[in-house]
């Protein structure tokens, strides 16, 4: 189990993407606030997809507390620098596979951000 003091010792994961403006980078306890922020303003288009996160955080403690521990990984998709989206990926029972969902700020539905 990853711990919050050992996750802040390492550098969180981040990946590039074909747009410069678009980065995909590991969450970390530090980005709780903005997540629990986004993921309050979009609950109606999350519920729709199927992801309950307003019900499972309810705070960004909650938030924090999650990312600090767990196998699955929780990147934010930052677009021009500010959070607007997240990415999971969660083990399966095959090793060799991941499951990932994703999900993104409406106000950035039509820009090209997921394809």
């Amino acid at each position: 189990m990853l711990t919050a003091e050992k996750q802040t010792l390492r550098k969180p994961l981040e990946l590039s993407t074909d747009l410069a403006r678009v980065k995909v980078r590991e969450l970390t306890p530090a980005d709780s606030e903005a997540y629990f922020e986004l993921v309050k303003q979009n609950a109606a288009e999350l519920h729709e997809g199927g992801l309950n996160l307003d019900l499972l955080y309810k705070s960004a403690d909650d938030i924090s507390q999650h990312l600090a521990g767990g196998v699955e990984r929780h990147m934010g998709i930052w677009v021009n620098g500010k959070l607007g989206g997240g990415v999971d990926l969660y083990p399966t029972v095959d090793p060799n596979r991941l499951e990932i969902s994703y999900w993104r700020d409406k106000s950035l539905e039509g820009h090209g951000i997921a394809k």
